[in-house]
């Protein structure tokens, strides 16, 4: 395969590649969660926003090209969907009969290119879309070399999968093996919350109309219980400390809890939780018990407060002196992290041998 050096390339307008149209979705404040993708104003996870139930009607076939045209800091990305989505009047889509999940992938990220000259005073619409000009590979008779694109992403693919492989196979299990495999087994006790972490408020507290409006490394932490809590990525903001990272946050009146592995800004009524006994597993293995406690929390009499949220009882493992079982803890959440590292694994290079195979009939 040759290398982009050694490539022709060329640039196409996206009007002449393929089929450009509006997706008009209105409906989503009056639609219950399901199962259908919901794709609009993000740069994130593909460009979905939620799942929801919606009237066959208004799905969308995938294989197609979606283009963010709204929304602070995502105007301006493309995505491909592979699958059929709900799109939201903030996106529209490109079709062609050239796309495929390869070629798809490889022209939306060449798409993306074009993210800067987008802003909230200059919207992405269809003309403009259609004007966008994209540096593709290009055949000898100018058109779009799109069997390079798919063999170049395939290779992409195929690199990522044996590197993902290997990890798998060497990576350090740490007694994961010596698990028991029943709870039942255990000694089980249990602790107040305020016995097994120090609580206390964030230190940055920083409602969204107040950040700088510049994109960044630094995670901003919401009471939003999608995306780990994770709202958007923001620079360094003046006058601001960060949280440290390796803790548990609560926002109490939404009733979620999300683990932070690294230094963070956060929003509002926001509660930190922090452990010399906390990790990644340890927080994993914790989490749901106390997602699970905080249901008792209602908008009436028995509101979340930070005095209850003190006295919640988790039933943990515990060790025959009576202190919380952490080791275990960990090490069956690392055999959880991988048993499913391992599905993953199989079964993408089962699908990637599959199509290869295909191919070669």
């Amino acid at each position: 395969m040759k290398k982009f050096c050694e490539l022709k390339w060329k640039a196409f307008e996206l009007g002449n590649i393929m089929d450009i149209s509006a997706c008009r979705y209105t409906g989503k404040s009056n639609s219950k969660s399901g199962l259908v993708p919901y794709v609009g104003a993000t740069s994130r996870n593909n460009g979905v926003l939620t799942f929801l139930d919606v009237d066959k009607e208004c799905i969308l076939k995938g294989n197609c090209i979606v283009f963010i045209c709204n929304g602070d800091g995502s105007i301006g990305y493309s995505v491909y969907r592979e699958t059929d989505f709900v799109g939201s009047v903030d996106v529209k889509i490109g079709r062609s009969p050239n796309l495929n999940r390869y070629t798809g992938m490889f022209i939306s990220t060449a798409c993306c290119m074009n993210r800067p000259r987008y802003s909230f005073g200059y919207k992405r619409t269809i003309p403009r879309i259609k004007k966008e000009s994209v540096l593709l590979p290009a055949t000898s008779d100018g058109d779009p070399d799109y069997a390079y694109m798919e063999e170049y992403m395939r290779s992409v693919e195929k690199e990522l999968l044996d590197k993902y492989s290997q990890y798998i196979a060497n990576r350090e299990m740490g007694g994961v093996d010596d698990v028991k495999d029943e709870f039942k087994y255990l000694k089980w006790s249990a602790f107040e919350l305020i016995s097994l972490f120090e609580i206390k408020s964030t230190s940055s507290s920083i409602d969204k109309k107040n950040l700088n409006g510049i994109n960044g490394e630094i995670p901003y932490v919401t009471r939003s219980g999608s995306d780990n809590g994770i709202a958007s990525f923001v620079s360094n903001q003046e006058n601001y400390d960060t949280d440290h990272g390796n803790v548990i946050t609560i926002g109490l009146d939404t009733q979620t809890v999300n683990y932070q592995p690294t230094s963070f800004y956060t929003g509002q009524n926001i509660q930190v939780l922090s452990s010399k006994y906390i990790n990644r597993y340890t927080a994993l293995f914790i989490i749901p018990l106390i997602k699970n406690q905080m249901k008792k929390f209602n908008w009436g009499g028995n509101g979340a407060t930070l005095g209850r949220l003190k006295k919640l009882q988790l039933l943990l493992p515990a060790k025959s002196d009576g202190t919380p079982d952490y080791g275990f803890m960990k090490k069956y959440m690392k055999r959880q992290e991988s048993k499913l590292l391992g599905l993953y694994a199989a079964n993408k290079l089962k699908e990637y041998q599959y199509e290869e195979n295909s191919r070669m009939l």
